[in-house]
């Protein structure tokens, strides 16, 4: 995947948000540790782009609220599908 948030393409970021609001986090766990590392940045980074005070404040406390790095990832994922929901539905 090899592509960089800020080089994407419009087309492609719609694809990509369309794609990651509707993975089930069970079948992202089964990617390659590559990919997953990959993606994670991109959501990272897209998240960053347009979330809110509120949606800042929510994932802060999802990811202080354990110490295990597997739920905070999780965490995160769940936190993006649901930012993502709300802006395209």
């Amino acid at each position: 995947m090899g592509i960089k948030y800020e080089n994407m393409p419009p087309e492609m970021l719609a694809q990509f948000r369309n794609d990651m609001r509707t993975l089930p986090y069970e079948e992202f766990l089964k990617w390659s540790a590559t990919e997953r590392q990959q993606v994670v940045a991109l959501i990272i980074a897209d998240f960053e782009a347009f979330m809110t005070p509120d949606e800042r404040m929510d994932l802060r406390e999802a990811y202080l609220s354990t110490i295990k790095d597997a739920d905070r990832q999780r965490a995160m994922y769940e936190q993006y599908q649901a930012a993502l929901t709300r802006r395209l539905h």
